[in-house]
């Protein structure tokens, strides 16, 4: 059982020194304590609630309760209007398709007392309950309306239960410059800069470190629970966790306030809002895409070694997959879970913050200075490009292989930290499979010959005689038609061609296709081919789709349900 105490030992910012060189986890190991309440808001407005593939969710293994917010708290910027959406058929719509979650209603409020229950808070209702008129303030006025219901829902449910509150911080690799988060909230550069919820999430953080701390949309927030609340700070596939209680008492409230505090000295408002920034620069520096590779990955069921046993069947498969499965999982929640509070033990149950302290590098003013002027620099370097590079260019297609969007899920899933290296390994071995399968009309040569076709395979001679000269007929061109050869040749050279890459297009969709077969079926009402694939998602099980497609004859007709149809040639300018 992960308890907070151990869980922000191992993963928390406990001193001002600690800023300098925060302690960061992988993805992989985000596991939230016992007794929590998981916070979620996201500018996805096609998004009804928290996903299950989730960072934080996906990583729970039991039920997830889920409360979802309907009804806009606080003051009401931009004065946005109820929309057409009906929250009910809203929450009734996310609950059918989103199993793992359950909904927390006054029947189960008494959940809240179960400290092994995670309960959720979804805001992303708020986006489709009420619209704004467009404006270029209308961005910013919706994130300050949803995270200012989301304190304002704190302030409320951490009434009767002493819960820890959790909300994840995804910093961009571009952070801005100071002298951009000292800009106004009224003028056009400050909507220019701060244009995606993380950017303005940490302007607002910059501002409630500050002499202005009424000015920001978290100082909406009682002081009495600031200990309870926790900022997750993400990017990349790295994490680590700032409490907001323990970040508010190093920064010194008004002039009457003592320097000085439990082991340390305090900081002026702007002094604890560079060293903020520095602490993003810092996270932003040791996050890496990729894990590093490591033996157990090597040794792992999802090396590249290990191929699809396709000769199985699919049942079979199935069973086998499935076990496999929830044995890997169980013993991966167990094994994090048991290495947190061992590397706690280990590493720091012994050592003071001091004695931590001591191992970070002195850092002095002047390198922090330097390091966040490069920020100014590099946005310098953008701003140049973007006035150099305003010039016409051409627009040119980009081309999509078929592994492209496989390799795509998978490296998306790597940055997070949610794929191992040898995980990455096999989806890029299964990715290219389909290089390898033969026709699957002949049973020879390539599948991915079949999948080219040849400029000369579509061309039709001008000269192509329907009847002999006739005496009479001055334009002897009116004795040749290419419509004679058109439907023959099209079904025996190309539309066998075509056939295949529809379906190969299910490769495309991210799906890697490890097999492909025809099945031909002829009796006296039918006559039929099933196109047979086997498919691997890049997570979860591999599964078989079957496509019937009735066999077109060379003169153009087909036979279904005992009915003799014909091919009607499509039209178009």
């Amino acid at each position: 059982m992960l308890t907070y105490p151990v869980f922000y030992k191992a993963h928390g910012i406990r001193t001002p020194e600690q800023l300098k060189k925060p302690n960061l986890a992988l993805l992989s190991h985000l596991f939230l304590p016992v007794n929590s309440i998981y916070h979620y808001a996201s500018s996805d407005g096609d998004e009804l609630g928290i996903p299950e593939s989730d960072t934080v969710v996906s990583h729970v293994k039991n039920t997830v309760f889920i409360d979802h917010v309907v009804e806009m708290q606080g003051d009401a910027h931009g004065k946005p209007l109820l929309s057409h959406f009906q929250p009910k058929q809203g929450i009734a719509e996310y609950q059918s398709t989103h199993k793992k979650m359950k909904l927390l209603s006054h029947a189960n409020k008494g959940i809240m007392r179960s400290v092994q229950s995670l309960v959720a808070v979804n805001y992303n209702m708020l986006t489709k309950r009420y619209h704004y008129m467009e404006t270029r303030q209308t961005p910013y006025n919706h994130w300050a309306n949803v995270h200012e219901t989301m304190w304002a829902k704190i302030n409320e449910i951490s009434v009767g239960n002493d819960r820890q509150h959790y909300f994840v911080l995804d910093i961009p690799f571009l952070l801005p410059a100071v002298r951009f988060l000292k800009l106004a909230k009224t003028t056009h550069d400050f909507y220019h800069h701060f244009h995606t919820d993380s950017l303005r999430m940490i302007r607002d953080m910059w501002d409630w470190l500050g002499v202005n701390r009424n000015e920001s949309v978290l100082s909406h927030l009682n002081k009495d629970i600031l200990n309870r609340v926790n900022i997750i700070l993400s990017c990349g596939a790295k994490w680590c966790v700032i409490n907001l209680g323990l970040l508010d008492s190093w920064r010194i409230g008004g002039k009457e306030e003592k320097r000085t505090g439990a082991g340390f000295m305090k900081m002026s408002p702007e002094q604890l809002q560079i060293k903020f920034l520095y602490s993003l620069v810092c996270i932003v520096k040791q996050s890496t895409p990729v894990a590093s590779d490591s033996s157990e990955d090597l040794d792992d069921d999802t090396s590249s070694s290990k191929q699809v046993d396709l000769d199985m069947e699919p049942t079979e498969r199935g069973i086998r997959d499935a076990a496999k499965k929830k044995e890997h999982v169980t013993k991966t929640l167990a094994s994090i879970i048991g290495k947190q509070a061992a590397t706690v033990a280990a590493n720091k149950g012994t050592q003071t913050d001091e004695e931590i302290d001591e191992e970070i590098p002195e850092i002095s003013d002047e390198d922090i200075e330097k390091d966040l002027a490069a920020l100014d620099e590099i946005h310098e370097s953008i701003a140049n490009a973007v006035e150099n590079g305003g010039s016409y260019k051409k627009y040119e297609p980009q081309t999509i292989s078929m592994e492209s969007n496989i390799l795509a899920k998978a490296d998306a899933l790597a940055k997070k930290g949610l794929m191992t290296p040898g995980e990455l390994r096999r989806i890029t071995s299964l990715a290219s499979t389909y290089k390898k399968l033969k026709n699957p009309y002949t049973g020879e040569g390539s599948l991915e010959s079949l999948l080219s076709i040849a400029p000369e395979e579509t061309v039709i001679g001008e000269q192509t005689p329907m009847a002999d000269d006739i005496i009479g007929v001055m334009d002897k061109t009116m004795l040749s038609s290419s419509l004679i050869k058109m439907d023959r040749q099209y079904i025996q050279k190309v539309m066998p061609k075509d056939v295949a890459k529809i379906g190969m297009h299910l490769q495309r969709a991210g799906f890697a296709v490890t097999d492909y077969r025809i099945e031909k079926t002829d009796d006296v009402m039918d006559s039929f081919d099933t196109h047979v694939f086997r498919l691997v998602p890049v997570v979860g099980k591999p599964s078989t789709i079957r496509i019937q497609l009735p066999r077109v004859n060379e003169d153009g007709t087909f036979r279904c349900g005992g009915i003799k149809y014909r091919m009607r040639k499509q039209r178009g300018d």
